[in-house]
């Protein structure tokens, strides 16, 4: 496919072989395992470790370890991590846990601390054995929640890396390490503007750690940044704004998306008197639509569509009414809908700040790579994913 998925993409950046999407750490035959660097370097005596800030048992993180061939076999994944002998995993919970609620005892009889404590894990050593850390409020969703959602919670990206780095640096066995900054894709799927801001961020403080450590350790340290794929098309420029571009906006935005989806999920249950001025002022309350911000003020064109969307999902009934003269107004000048309330604010959003998106999936553009240290004058130009491992590893 000229647009990959993350298994595909993750297998090729961890193994050097192609496969095809859905299948993880095998060729597209399904079933002819591929190995990944992080287990030719462990075997090698190298420290491993994986960190990602979905579940340990999704895409990405499970292409440096697992074999199989669906990526949704949560199940198998994440039974196989009894066999992995990588000093440190850590990020989410597994999704597999939810079909065998045992994992973490299998884990555990295997040899893994397995702690989503903060003390146990920041006083974990290496002496203790192989750490499986995951973040406390994740067993729900099996993903850390997004950081525009839980500012004050610092069991973030950079909490995981600053523990690998404690962990490993002072050993002399060396290490490789894969960070995944997970829920840019995440948000970038939602085309939310400041979930994705925000999830950059993260990952921008956690290479900060990266690069303070090489800066200790010039001689022998490479660090490789890229991206398995793009998600969303996200552009700056977008065309209602013409030339113009206000990233400041996105200080307005407090939740994601999808955490605005649940408050007015629990809105619908509860309150039956919810009205549209209700609606405006919880979008002003969390987007800062309509505030004293001119840059914010809604349009006819906001309107309609906000009165659309708020009947559709609070008032069907009057939407059946009126809902046909609506839409007509609204694809006057929209010709993309949404399909949701918290979808119709993340893409009035976007449109005040001047984002633009293609799409709510991957797409197949190129993604940079950026390297520094030993050897990174061998990343300069472009070539294949299945290239990255084969240019830190050799002949894979």
């Amino acid at each position: 496919s000229f647009i990959t998925c993350s298994s595909a993409a993750g297998t090729a950046l961890a193994t050097g072989y192609k496969t095809n999407n859905g299948c993880l750490g095998v060729l597209p035959d399904g079933k002819t395992p591929v190995t990944s660097i992080a287990k030719k370097l462990h075997d090698e005596g190298y420290n491993v470790g994986i960190i990602s800030t979905v579940s340990s048992d999704h895409a990405t993180p499970a292409a440096f370890y697992a074999h199989v061939e669906s990526r949704n076999m949560y199940k198998e994944i994440s039974y196989q991590l009894k066999d992995v002998d990588y000093e440190y995993i850590a990020g989410a919970s597994l999704r597999g846990a939810k079909k065998m609620p045992g994992i973490y005892d299998t884990l555990r009889n295997n040899g893994f601390v397995v702690s989503n404590d903060k003390d146990v894990i920041l006083n974990h050593k290496l002496s203790d054995g192989k750490l499986f850390a995951y973040h406390p409020t994740a067993d729900e969703k099996s993903d850390i929640p997004y950081c525009i959602d839980t500012k004050d919670d610092e069991m973030h990206l950079p909490f995981y890396v600053n523990k690998a780095i404690e962990l490993f640096e002072n050993d002399n066995k060396g290490f490789f390490m894969m960070i995944e900054g997970s829920q840019i894709d995440y948000a970038c799927h939602q085309n939310d503007p400041g979930a994705t801001l925000h999830e950059a961020l993260d990952f921008n403080d956690a290479f900060k750690l990266v690069y303070d450590f090489y800066l200790r350790h010039k001689d022998e340290t490479l660090i490789v940044i890229t991206a398995d794929h793009e998600t969303g098309g996200l552009s700056i420029g977008q065309e209602s704004k013409g030339y113009t571009f206000y990233p400041d906006l996105l200080d307005y935005q407090k939740i994601s998306g999808d955490k605005f989806k649940e408050i007015l999920k629990g809105i619908k249950n509860d309150d039956k008197q919810f009205s549209e001025e209700d609606l405006y002022a919880l979008l002003n309350e969390y987007f800062g639509f309509n505030n004293e911000d001119e840059r914010m003020a809604l349009n006819k064109q906001d309107s309609l569509r906000i009165e659309y969307y708020y009947l559709k999902y609070f008032k069907p009934q009057r939407l059946a009414k009126q809902g046909d003269k609506l839409k007509t107004e609204i694809f006057k000048t929209d010709v993309v809908t949404v399909y949701d309330i918290a979808g119709l604010a993340l893409k009035i959003m976007s449109e005040k700040v001047g984002i633009g998106w293609t799409t709510t999936s991957h797409n197949g553009c190129a993604v940079p790579v950026r390297a520094i240290g030993v050897w990174q004058e061998k990343f300069g130009g472009c070539y294949d994913n299945t290239d990255i491992p084969k240019k830190i590893y050799g002949d894979m």
